[in-house]
């Protein structure tokens, strides 16, 4: 493999190990397998939908935090702000109720269907 851009190899090496930690194959570098973990990890409940599995936790084991990163698109992950469900599971042990996150990770793109925005209204079209 050839990097037209140029960069260093920590920050080569970092960007793979980033992408290679949820990707569905195996990733090697010099011989050496990456490490991968499953994506929903931690999931209460899981289940496919039209090719996404949707994976649902109190605290998911992997990459979780507060801005969670709950897309896994092929080991690109994204942000989508999705609010949590709180009070179904009581509190944490006489504080805050508990919360359900939800993380969604991308298993056949073929079955996933996209939806845009209506244009009405946006252009103009002129003569």
């Amino acid at each position: 493999m050839r990097f037209t851009r140029a960069s260093t190899r920590t920050a080569l090496v970092g960007a793979l190990e980033r992408v290679a930690e949820f990707y569905p194959l195996e990733v090697s570098l010099e011989g050496q397998r990456l490490q991968r973990h499953d994506f929903l990890e931690g999931a209460l409940y899981r289940e496919s939908i039209d090719g996404i599995e949707v994976g649902f936790s109190t605290a998911f084991k992997w990459g979780w935090h507060w801005r969670d990163l709950n897309w896994n698109f092929y080991g690109a992950r994204i942000h989508e702000p999705f609010e949590a469900i709180s009070g179904l599971l009581g509190t944490v042990k006489d504080g805050p109720p508990s919360e359900i996150h939800a993380r969604f990770n991308v298993l056949e793109i073929a079955r996933v269907k996209l939806n845009f925005p209506t244009a009405v209204g946006l252009y103009r079209m002129t003569f």
